[in-house]
């Protein structure tokens, strides 16, 4: 399609005619006319311009992958970097050198909406972004509808306002997955900036959900569907008899039984989900479809955590399952893990550095690190 672009004015020959005209009929000289312009806490404190050119493609490497032990399959003993035009690379150029975060953050926007959906991953180089304020300003200017965390566990540690990464030991691997695929709304994009790197190890893990989907045999796809996707169990303890389980005044903040089950409400889970027991036990129970459509695309796409299985035992706070409640065979847990290492790639952060993730569209994890200052935080959006 053609756009139409309007004719360029000539403002110094409009200004120049303008003044001949006025001092035609005895006028004084042309003055600028005064604006007034109302600040506000968020406003920008700078008008600089941020380019953006493409990136150098990630240089090759190979990661090993450390055995974590546990009853689960370990089926990769290696990963590689991200191949040529796998994700989107950007680099970006501020004048001048320090821009305002505010300012960056509403430029930046502009670049997520345009290309995020190329690849579904899009990196950004050098963003200028050093400690958590100016991330938090950046989020601010980047003008996306945020969400908070919603996950099994304790809500993330915050830092200036922004959540930080899942506070899984360094030691451990974080195995991939879509965010929040458990609620009734997951986000819609995740990013990700990194502040400070890991001294060793510590590099994020990729893959894209349709061609992880792709990996997934027709059978177990067709299983999942006939026993009713997959159901989700947390149990929530009460927060005045202390034991090792999770109270719900520990996950929702909330002072009674009744407003802790509205809060789960309130997430969009339905009333007939959230159950109470004498105990003072909070029951949420949830079932999602094993497989969805891109919200845009349209893209079939196997978008659970089934394969952080957790069998149905009494004593167990969470519980994973078939939708229909029978447990989830270990052929079809090994088969997903087996697909999401074919399509795992890693990719290291720098400081500096964010990666924007379609969440639909793209898993991700981390691997072992060595090291205590490793900072990324997080924003999550609802478009």
């Amino acid at each position: 399609m053609t756009v139409a672009l309007p004719p360029v004015v000539d403002g110094a020959l409009i200004e120049a005619k303008l003044r001949c005209l006025l001092k035609f009929i005895g006028l004084e000289t042309l003055q600028a006319p005064v604006t007034q312009h109302q600040s506000s806490p968020v406003e920008a404190q700078t008008t600089e311009r941020i380019t953006f050119t493409p990136g150098l493609p990630v240089p090759s490497r190979t990661f090993e992958i450390v055995k974590q032990g546990g009853d689960r399959p370990e089926v990769a003993d290696a990963v590689t970097s991200p191949p040529d035009g796998y994700l989107t690379i950007f680099d970006a150029h501020h004048a001048p050198a320090e821009a305002d975060p505010l300012e960056a953050g509403h430029q930046t926007r502009h670049l997520i909406d345009s290309e995020l959906s190329d690849n579904g991953i899009l990196l950004i180089r050098d963003t200028g972004l050093s400690n958590a304020e100016s991330c938090s300003r950046f989020a601010q200017g980047l003008g996306y509808d945020r969400m908070t965390y919603e996950p099994y566990g304790p809500p993330r540690k915050k830092i200036a306002g922004m959540d930080s990464v899942t506070a899984v030991p360094g030691q451990f691997r974080q195995d991939i997955h879509n965010e929040m695929s458990y609620n009734p709304e997951p986000n819609s994009k995740i990013i990700f900036m990194c502040l400070q790197p890991a001294e060793s190890g510590g590099e994020n893990l990729l893959a894209k959900t349709a061609d992880f989907t792709s990996q997934i045999s027709a059978a177990t796809l067709q299983r999942f569907n006939n026993k009713g996707g997959v159901r989700y169990l947390r149990v929530y303890n009460d927060p005045y008899h202390g034991t090792n389980i999770m109270s719900w005044g520990e996950r929702t903040g909330c002072d009674t039984l009744q407003s802790a089950a509205q809060y789960w409400r309130d997430l969009g889970f339905q009333p007939a989900d959230i159950t109470s027991r004498q105990d003072g036990k909070l029951f949420v129970e949830n079932r999602r479809p094993a497989c969805i459509h891109h919200p845009e695309s349209g893209d079939p796409l196997f978008f659970n955590i089934a394969q952080t299985r957790v069998k149905p035992v009494n004593s167990t706070p969470f519980q994973i399952t078939y939708g229909d409640g029978d447990e989830i065979e270990d052929c079809i847990i090994a088969e997903i893990i087996q697909a999401h290492w074919n399509a795992t790639v890693a990719l290291r952060l720098e400081q500096g550095d964010m990666l924007v993730l379609d969440n639909y569209a793209a898993l991700h994890g981390r691997l072992p690190y060595t090291g205590e200052d490793r900072t990324l935080l997080t924003l999550l959006t609802r478009d």
